[in-house]
């Protein structure tokens, strides 16, 4: 039988140590990650169409107070008796522009979504990879190479002259 040839089992500990701290590091940023992508859903499916909605309510409800302003102002029967209402107008024509843009953008949201949706799904994968090699596989890795560190331990242990 052959001796083996083990220079320091020292380098093998401090290695298996560090798989197990790694491991504990890996299980971290990717509880990590599927928080940042978990926020990143909640932004694109409920916060962003919720507050272009709530524009959208909101520039509605002056649009329809702009308009009524506007239409007092042009109500006079005689043409001598009505207000210059190009103020109200360009305040209609702005509160118009806005509506459109709100509702392009809440529009925007539900195309954003999808293609969000699609990319989070792909991503969430390999995150659940990265997660179970930290919780698993290199756990187990670990646990497999302290007991060949210390099988190997008792064999130089073994092979060793005791010293007189």
């Amino acid at each position: 039988m052959s001796a083996a040839n083990v220079q320091n089992v020292r380098s093998l500990e401090s290695f298996q140590s560090r798989c197990v701290t790694y491991a504990e590091h890996l299980i971290q940023e990717t509880d990590q990650l599927r928080m940042l992508v978990n926020r990143l859903r909640q932004r694109y499916a409920d916060e962003w169409p919720r507050y272009w909605n709530a524009q959208i309510r909101l520039t509605e409800r002056q649009l329809g107070e702009a308009k009524d302003r506007l239409q007092a102002k042009r109500a006079a029967v005689r043409a001598v008796d009505r207000l210059p209402a190009s103020e109200e107008a360009a305040v209609v024509n702005r509160l118009e522009r806005r509506l459109r843009s709100a509702r392009q953008r809440a529009q925007q949201c539900k195309s954003v979504l999808v293609i969000m949706e699609k990319a989070i799904d792909d991503t969430l994968g390999p995150i659940a990879d990265l997660a179970q090699h930290g919780e698993i596989q290199i756990p187990v890795a670990a646990h497999a190479l302290r007991q060949l560190i210390d099988l190997l331990k008792r064999y130089l242990d073994a092979e060793t002259p005791p010293s007189s």
